[in-house]
């Protein structure tokens, strides 16, 4: 019995030491839904879409400006998924992970600065795609 209790209180002591790290309390992100519209008409396919959007969304976020004394080790992303508007345009629906920010310091930045914007910016060298963000909404 004295086993039985003795590794319950370990379990416990487990249990309760995962609950409280870091990585358990990782910020999963915002799902955000971004309006693009291709630079190019020929490009207007969803699969292509979602194809080129995952590496030019996760280059845009680190393009973005942090807030002051923001140190950001990594970013990620689940998506994006993708669905055709039939006017020519597409909602990418994808939610950026990235350490160092919340969710609401994420979404301000994907609100605030990407509208009105192209995924490659000048800066970059530009893979031979571009997408135009209309709109975005976390």
């Amino acid at each position: 019995m004295k086993f039985a209790s003795a590794f319950l209180t370990f379990a416990l002591g487990v249990a309760t030491g995962a609950l409280a790290s870091p990585l358990s309390r990782r910020d999963t992100g915002p799902s955000c839904t971004i309006v693009v519209t291709p630079a190019d008409g020929t490009d207007a396919d969803a699969g292509k879409a979602a194809y080129e959007l995952v590496y030019g969304f996760l280059v845009r976020m680190e393009d973005s400006t942090y807030p002051d004394g923001t140190t950001v080790s990594s970013i990620s992303l689940n998506g994006p998924t993708v669905t055709d508007n039939g006017d020519g345009s597409f909602n990418a629906v994808t939610s950026l992970i990235v350490d160092g920010l919340t969710s609401g310091e994420i979404s301000d930045i994907i609100t605030e600065q990407w509208p009105g914007t192209w995924v490659w910016s000048a800066d970059r060298s530009n893979p031979g795609y571009n997408w135009y963000m209309e709109s975005t909404t976390c």
